[in-house]
């Protein structure tokens, strides 16, 4: 069986994204989750150790779970990067 990613970003920590990151850190302990969110969600989920880190930089794996008009509005500001 192939490894798991060890380093997950999950854009969007809120009601979803938060409890998929829960459920990820009860599964594979050793897992290592990036949030991208606000500065205040972030903030509260690092106190409360749902993430780890804040960004997406070397992520194996990225899960989007945010509502899709606001996922679309992020990937077409950077479509011209």
């Amino acid at each position: 069986m192939e490894q798991f990613p060890q380093r997950v970003t999950i854009f969007g920590v809120g009601l979803i994204g938060g409890s998929l990151a829960l459920a990820l850190k009860r599964s594979f302990p050793e897992i290592r989750i990036a949030g991208i969110d606000t500065a205040a969600v972030l903030d509260r989920a690092r106190q409360l150790k749902i993430v780890d880190t804040a960004g997406a930089d070397h992520a194996d794996l990225v899960i989007l779970a945010t509502p899709v008009r606001e996922i679309l509005v992020h990937v077409k500001a950077d479509l011209g990067r």
